[in-house]
């Protein structure tokens, strides 16, 4: 067992131990797996973590991955699909294989950006809640990888409803370009912006 009490996450309140030198540590926040140097060597190195330490919700995958035999099938699975989904190149570098778009986000976001090099890409927006933003419509701030350039716009709330998971473009030929909107600044600081680009998607 750990013979520590602080973790990246703050200070461990439970321990639950998978075998000698894999142990999985609960915080008052967050959790995740400590392996001791023996073990973590054990690691594939596409997987490995130096110090040691794999927080629960994506990382997790490299330690089941990597002792199935002291897990269920079902969790073994669903590490692979986790770590197909959020760590493809990790994934495809160290079982030599090609993941499909479908089989992660990960690829599918990058796919996206790549696709979109060059349009306007919305990064923030405001309902019609804000003094600037005329009913039924949404606000946002654009910007294109390619030049830099950041614009604003409207757009359409039951369209903007229907945005991809990985992000808006807009239509230079149908979205209403418009001023910077009031309070931008403010309103990123104070957390009111809704922000959908990757690990924030509502």
């Amino acid at each position: 067992m750990l013979g520590i009490k602080t973790s990246p996450w703050g200070r461990i309140q439970d321990i639950k131990s998978f075998g000698i030198g894999i142990d999985f540590v609960g915080t008052a926040s967050h959790g995740g797996f400590k392996l001791d140097s023996k073990r973590n060597a054990q690691v594939p190195e596409p997987f490995r973590n130096k110090n040691g330490w794999y927080e629960e919700d994506c990382e997790a995958a490299f330690v089941i991955m990597s002792f199935p035999e002291l897990f269920s099938d079902e969790q073994v699975k669903s590490a692979h699909r986790s770590a197909k989904n959020w760590y493809p190149e990790r994934y495809e570098r160290h079982f030599g294989v090609v993941i499909p778009l479908e089989e992660s986000c990960e690829k599918r976001s990058i796919a996206f950006d790549e696709q979109n090099h060059g349009n306007f890409v919305v990064r923030s927006a405001w309902g019609d809640w804000h003094d600037n933003v005329p009913k039924g419509m949404v606000g946002v701030y654009a910007k294109c990888q390619k030049t830099g350039e950041e614009k604003y716009f409207l757009v359409g709330g039951e369209e903007y409803k229907g945005r991809n998971a990985h992000g808006f473009v807009i239509d230079l030929e149908r979205h209403q370009e418009v001023d910077p909107i009031d309070g931008c600044k403010a309103a990123k600081y104070d957390g009111i912006i809704e922000s959908f680009r990757k690990g924030g998607q509502s």
